[in-house]
């Protein structure tokens, strides 16, 4: 990054809009220094030296160095929100970051392009460089002690941060959770597919049972049908035996009919033979009757004659006895002419009622036969009725009997849709099963990479360690090379996993003097070397920082660095810093309320406070 101009307004000490533009000051040593003419007791302090680097901060992290936020950097002057902005280079393109409190907002603006709202997240980003990792290798700060200084907890800590070593811990630690939730779903995947598994062999028995119960059913049918079948057969040859005796009895039923009609019709003859002889027996029985009458009369007559004596009875003439014996002559002769008649007469009743007595007995022989005949054309109907009744029973019960064997042969196995219900279920239940089984193996292969990474990410949080104290050495006694120090060297050694898989904690700087045969600890030093090495500690580390996050930065800050420094340190850090500018063709900003000696600085701005608030102004009588 290549700042090339930071711009506040209303930030802390600062009233108003001010300006401070890298771009005046070329690379070299550069002092801020400070008066605070509000309280002039104060000297330097209070002015808002450190407050230009809070503000470059707060724009670029939303906190100062000591993490203020929001309302807390607005300056005591105004109601109003406060705002700033920085312009930089990187990649080849220039950014303008702006931040304004009340309201809050945050906007970037690329090159040319219209300034957008982002995020934090996409600043970062962009920056790359932590909040911590800042304060470490851009603005070095009074609020921070130097990293030679810092305990060796400390330091370790602070190593940690600022190159995000601990982000392997924490990635082994999440490992080490997820493995714990892959774990669970293991154990939870493992007890779905036992439900599954448990689930499949249910319907694998079952289905077999009622695949055996389905194979019972259709035999139970396939044996119902040839049942009916047979039936059907046995019904079919008993109906043509019944069509056979119908057909015989209407034959019985035709010749019984026709006798009985014949027998009806000789019935009706002789009935009208049988009326004409009683008209006959009664015509002669009158004729008798009337012969008898005569016959009776006749004789009456006779007898009258007889007891006549010469006078007529009925005229009371005189009669002579040759008269009367002539009369009675000719009445006997008419009795014996009458008594004649009746014993024709007789005779013809006699043959008449021989003959009526023959067709009496024709009669009730004929009677007698179609009463017979009746009786049996009775008997007769009501077998061949008994025999259509069983006709047509037969006929109802082959309808139903065929009706029964096409329902059975059309009826659905009731076990088949259990089958196929549970069939599905089973490929279902399978299914979910393999899912399972592939989350599962998915999940061993993935917890075993977990597990190994749980190691693998502490193996290469402790390699990048190494790595980075190599390298750290490397910046270190490079700088020591520049600050004269030619044959001394620094060593680094930090925490290592112990044999039951915890971390040692601790950060060693052991320092190789030419006066010292072993290496001596860091925190053993003191007087003027220990300035160097403490300053070429941090410069190390700085730009290990750098390196290691692929940033460059055109300015690094040294805000209050002369702290228990005598004056021969004091001028021995300038010289010091004036020769690492050069070397690095950067302006490294000497920020301190200590007087130095202005010929060491390629230029001194102060940071004035007033009552009106704090202002930038540059000596533009110092230049080299």
């Amino acid at each position: 990054m290549h700042f090339q101009q930071l711009t506040m307004e209303n930030f802390k000490s600062f009233h108003g809009k001010h300006v401070l533009n890298f771009n005046d000051y070329g690379p070299g040593l550069h002092f801020l220094a400070g008066r605070n003419e509000v309280e002039p007791d104060l000297g330097a302090n209070g002015a808002g030296k450190s407050t230009i680097w809070d503000c470059l901060s707060w724009v670029l992290y939303g906190k100062t160095l000591r993490s203020l936020k929001a309302g807390n950097v607005r300056t005591w002057k105004t109601t109003k929100g406060c705002q700033a902005s920085v312009i930089f280079d990187c990649h080849d393109k220039t950014y303008r970051v702006n931040r304004t409190w009340n309201p809050n907002t945050l906007t970037l603006a690329i090159d040319d392009e219209q300034a957008r709202p982002v995020d934090q997240l996409e600043i970062d980003n962009l920056i790359v460089l932590t909040h911590e990792s800042f304060q470490h290798a851009i603005t070095i700060g009074q609020f921070s002690n130097m990293f030679f200084d810092l305990p060796p907890a400390q330091k370790l800590l602070r190593f940690s941060e600022v190159l995000d070593l601990d982000y392997w811990i924490g990635r082994s630690k999440f490992t080490s959770e997820k493995a714990h939730e892959i774990d669970d779903k293991l154990r939870r995947a493992e007890e779905r597919k036992n439900i599954y598994e448990g689930q499949l062999m249910i319907l694998k028995r079952s289905i077999q049972d009622n695949k055996k119960l389905s194979r019972g059913y259709e035999k139970n049918r396939r044996e119902a049908v040839k049942a009916h079948e047979k039936g059907i057969a046995t019904k079919r040859s008993s109906l043509v035996h019944l069509q056979k005796d119908t057909k015989r009895l209407l034959d019985i039923l035709t010749q019984l009919n026709t006798d009985f009609t014949e027998s009806e019709d000789e019935l009706k003859a002789i009935e009208i033979a049988s009326t004409g002889l009683v008209d006959k027996i009664t015509e002669v029985r009158a004729r008798l009757l009337q012969l008898q009458s005569e016959e009776t009369n006749l004789t009456d007559t006779i007898s009258q004659l007889r007891e006549v004596g010469g006078v007529c009875s009925y005229c009371r003439q005189k009669v002579d006895k040759e008269h009367i014996e002539k009369e009675l002559t000719q009445f006997s002769t008419k009795v014996q002419s009458v008594r004649k008649k009746a014993a024709n007469e007789r005779e013809l009743l006699k043959r008449i009622l021989t003959e009526q007595t023959d067709y009496n007995e024709i009669r009730s022989d004929i009677v007698l036969r179609c009463q017979k005949l009746n009786t049996e054309i009775q008997e007769q109907s009501h077998q061949k009725q008994e025999i259509n009744y069983g006709t047509k029973t037969l006929q109802i019960d082959i309808e139903h009997m065929t009706n029964d064997i096409k329902m059975k042969e059309e009826e659905e196995n009731p076990f088949d849709s259990i089958i196929r219900t549970e069939a599905e279920r089973f490929a279902e239940t399978q299914k979910k099963s393999k899912t399972v089984s592939l989350k599962i193996n998915k999940n061993i292969r993935f917890h075993e990479a977990l597990t190994f990474w749980i190691k693998g990410f502490k193996d290469v949080r402790l390699m990048l360690i190494d790595e980075a104290l190599i390298a750290l050495e490397v910046e270190v006694n490079n700088y020591l090379i520049e600050f004269g120090l030619r044959d001394w060297a620094v060593t680094f050694d930090v925490e290592r996993e112990t044999k039951s898989g915890g971390i040692s904690k601790g950060f060693q700087i052991l320092i190789h003097s030419p006066y010292n045969k072993e290496p001596v600890p860091w925190e053993a030093w003191s007087g003027g070397e220990s300035q160097r090495l403490r300053l070429a500690g941090t410069m190390g580390l700085a730009s290990l920082i750098l390196s290691a996050k692929g940033v460059t930065s055109n300015i690094e800050v040294f805000d209050e660095p002369s702290r228990h420094l005598s004056s021969e340190g004091i001028e021995d850090l300038t010289a010091l810093l004036s020769q690492l500018a050069r070397d690095t063709d950067k302006q490294i900003w000497l920020v301190d309320h200590c007087q130095y000696d202005a010929g060491a600085f390629d230029s001194i701005t102060t940071i004035v406070k007033t009552t009106e608030g704090s202002y930038i102004m540059k000596d533009e009588s110092v230049h080299h």
